[in-house]
């Protein structure tokens, strides 16, 4: 799995570089579908911005920008905000497959409509 970190505007320093690539590892451990994760850390006049990108299997695109003042705060923010992201297509996936509890309580109901 890719983990990529580009520092835009500002030089990041080895620790910076270090947090960003474990935060993007705990993202890949947490979520097997996830192949490729992108971290872009920005720095302007307004603060410190985190901008990531995951790919990953099954047609998952997702992206989160954070701001703040602090890099850690926005990376933890955006970190969190995908997360999020991922769990709810996650969960989505697993809530649509049809239980077999709720299938027969299916199939009695019509079978008393029919009769």
């Amino acid at each position: 799995m890719a983990i990529n970190v580009t520092a835009r505007h500002m030089e990041a320093s080895e620790g910076l570089v270090s947090f960003a690539r474990s935060r993007g590892e705990h993202i890949t451990e947490e979520f097997p579908n996830v192949e490729s994760v992108q971290l872009i850390l920005d720095e302007s006049k307004h603060g410190h911005s985190v901008h990531i990108v995951v790919q990953g299997r099954k047609h998952i695109h997702l992206e989160a920008e954070e701001e703040a003042e602090n890099m850690h705060m926005a990376m933890d923010a955006a970190v969190e905000k995908i997360t999020r992201q991922l769990r709810r297509i996650h969960d989505k996936a697993r809530d649509h497959k049809v239980t077999m509890k709720h299938a027969e309580e299916t199939r009695d109901r019509l079978e008393g409509v029919t009769e």
